[in-house]
């Protein structure tokens, strides 16, 4: 039995891993290759379905990007179990309520939400 255990805690590790690691190209790409959109305030956009993270708050979206930037695996599973972050559905349609930190995270509101949604810009598409 411990050895199915350690198989066990062996693959939700591979799998983190991987989660962070595609995270982390999706977020590092951004700055190597730019984004397609420009965001503007009240605008309406699509999602992609590139499975970026949305967090409830922006200080918790920017430790997010800390922990996927630094590989922190642990750090950011964590915030997606608690329910602090979701992988943002694609091909939702959004309105963009805030822009900040120099136009790399946004603030966006789906009318089927109840609240609002902090993320990076790249997951906006055009309509």
């Amino acid at each position: 039995m411990p050895e199915a255990m350690d198989y066990i805690g062996s693959y939700k590790s591979s799998i983190m891993k991987l989660l962070i690691a595609a995270f982390s190209l999706l977020f590092v790409s951004t700055f190597t290759y730019g984004q397609t959109v420009v965001p503007e305030l009240n605008h309406q956009y699509v999602t992609s379905d590139l499975g970026y993270s949305g967090c409830k708050n922006e200080m918790t979206l920017k430790k997010v990007l800390q922990a996927a930037a630094k590989l922190d695996n642990e750090t950011f599973m964590a915030y997606h179990n608690s329910g602090d972050c979701l992988v943002i559905a694609g091909n939702m349609r959004v309105r963009v309520l805030n822009i900040t930190f120099d136009g790399n995270i946004v603030e966006l509101k789906s009318d089927g939400m109840k609240s609002s949604l902090w993320t990076v810009p790249e997951v906006l598409t055009a309509n």
